[in-house]
């Protein structure tokens, strides 16, 4: 199985989305969202993820940017 994941500029916000496919070639099957913005350290953006699997353990790294306080 692979997995392929995806930054996109959604709603005003970068959000990650994840396919998943048998063969490099396709076809692709959209599987959701895997990664959403909302929470105050990552509100505005969330984006260039690098996923990796460890032992049976997922790791999630990726840029985040809190959105600014409005005064």
């Amino acid at each position: 199985m692979l997995y392929l994941y995806v930054s996109v500029d959604y709603r005003r916000a970068w959000e990650t989305i994840l396919y998943v496919s048998d063969d490099p070639a396709g076809p692709w099957e959209y599987r959701g969202f895997v990664l959403k913005t909302g929470e105050p350290y990552d509100a505005k953006e969330a984006r260039d993820i690098v996923v990796d699997i460890i032992d049976g353990t997922y790791f999630m790294f990726y840029k985040a940017q809190r959105e600014k306080s409005r005064k």
